[in-house]
């Protein structure tokens, strides 16, 4: 028994992580080994931790887990993993843990510190929520799909769904799939990373724009194995774009309104002053010259108004036909014309 101990022990000591050897017994766990690295951790000296359980180390329901996995790894006689907090007198830990059958009543516990990587996810969970951006990547090995938990709320994906490419894919517009996959296509194809904007059809039915991102990652031989990227919701953005414009459109249409205002006034006193002064020459010039004036601004009023699909169109004006005869104008004299 000494002989497999020094083993095990030997086994504990080389290993450069956290590592110690776990025994079930009388239905109570005791630490048998552990190496330089988990002591550390623990923060105590190897006589203090030899022997001892881990009511020191663990609350009471972290003991009833720990207990319950290495039952399921002395049971199955298979190994396996989980993530796990640890309150340890050195500070706060998260670890990686590995638990492998040694016999029918010893388990080997290996440990990695994940805490750096851990709080680096957390501080990246953090960020996407603050942005409103989501993360996802594709293995273009085994084709494994991540969504972060920002992405699944962005695009309204059920929590618990299994990320997947026709998940996420049976979301997008029909209109809209082809030119997504072009743009994933070309990403591929130039290594070079690429953005598109689409419409989002969510669980409710509405609609929204999504501006997305897509880079690509090659290995050692350049061939390419993953694609990542970012989806961000811009609906409000593009609304308050769209209002901006009809805003400066706005703007100079009352511009333009006012020039109309200003010009045709201006003709008015011509031809008024030519009627006191009997020109009637210079009578039909203003209001020719108006008329000229008038039409310009309006076609121009037209065209910017339906490039936002608002405002005047084409048949909200009635205007004479060019063949119909102008109405006569009065005479210096004031008398009217008979057929008026």
């Amino acid at each position: 028994m000494s002989e497999v101990l020094i083993e095990v022990n030997d086994l504990v000591q080389a290993i450069n992580d956290p590592a110690v050897v776990i025994e079930r017994r009388e239905g109570r766990l005791h630490l048998v080994a552990v190496n330089q690295a988990a002591l550390n951790a623990f923060g105590r000296p190897a006589e203090a931790v030899l022997g001892t359980g881990f009511t020191a180390y663990y609350r009471p329901e972290e003991l009833a887990s720990l207990e319950r996995r290495v039952r399921g790894v002395l049971a199955t006689r298979r190994s396996a993993s989980h993530e796990v907090v640890r309150e340890l007198p050195t500070g706060r830990f998260v670890f990686e843990s590995w638990l492998t059958p040694l016999s029918d009543e010893q388990v080997l516990g290996i440990g990695r510190d994940i805490s750096v990587r851990a709080a680096a996810v957390a501080r990246a969970a953090e960020l996407e929520s603050l942005t409103g951006t989501g993360t996802w990547s594709w293995s273009l090995v085994d084709d494994a799909v991540r969504w972060s938990p920002e992405l699944r709320r962005v695009l309204d994906l059920p929590a618990r769904s299994v990320p997947s490419l026709a998940g996420a894919v049976e979301r997008i517009h029909p209109d809209d799939v082809e030119e997504v996959f072009r743009t994933l296509e070309e990403v591929i194809r130039s290594g070079h990373s690429a953005a598109s904007e689409y419409r989002h059809r969510g669980t409710d039915g509405s609609e929204r724009r999504i501006f997305a991102r897509a880079g690509l990652v090659r290995d050692a031989d350049d061939r390419p194995v993953r694609l990542f990227g970012t989806v961000q919701d811009v609906t409000e953005r593009r609304r308050l774009q769209r209002r901006e414009q009809q805003a400066a459109v706005a703007a100079r249409q009352l511009d333009r309104a006012l020039q109309l205002n200003d010009d045709v006034i201006q003709s008015l006193a011509r031809a008024t002053l030519a009627l006191q002064l009997g020109r009637l020459d210079d009578v039909e010039s203003a209001v020719h010259d108006g008329m000229e004036t008038v039409r310009a601004i309006m076609g121009e009023l037209l065209r910017s108004t339906t490039a936002f699909g608002g405002g005047l169109r084409s048949g909200d004006l009635r205007r004479r036909s060019l063949d119909e005869a102008p109405r006569p104008l009065p005479t210096a004299s004031g008398d009217r014309d008979p057929a008026a």
